[in-house]
């Protein structure tokens, strides 16, 4: 999962955040729902740590706000609120990660 994240958005669409919306969420929704539904823990701590660390290194010119948004929905809203709704998830998600760009 961690390298649809990486590297298509760092080498081809580090100008744009459509098409890394649009590789992110597919690698989001298959292995999760499929293996992952029942544990969140591991999914989440793999996932926040490579987004946060090469993003930063490689844009670091104005994005930080917009990292703090995307971390805060993952975390908190999805483990309190919606751990038995996984739509209501990749919503919350993908509109922090629009609205900054």
């Amino acid at each position: 999962m961690t390298i649809p994240l990486i590297s298509p958005f760092l080498l081809s669409h580090h100008h744009g955040h459509s098409s890394y919306l649009t590789i992110m969420t597919i690698p989001l929704i298959s292995p999760f729902l499929l293996s992952h539904h029942h544990d969140y823990s591991s999914y989440l701590t793999i996932m926040t740590i490579p987004l946060i660390s090469p993003f930063l290194l490689s844009h670091h010119h104005g994005h930080s706000s917009y990292l703090t948004i995307m971390t805060i929905p993952l975390i908190s809203p999805f483990l309190l609120s919606h751990h038995h709704d996984h739509s209501s998830y990749l919503t919350i998600m993908t509109i922090p990660l629009i609205s900054p760009s």
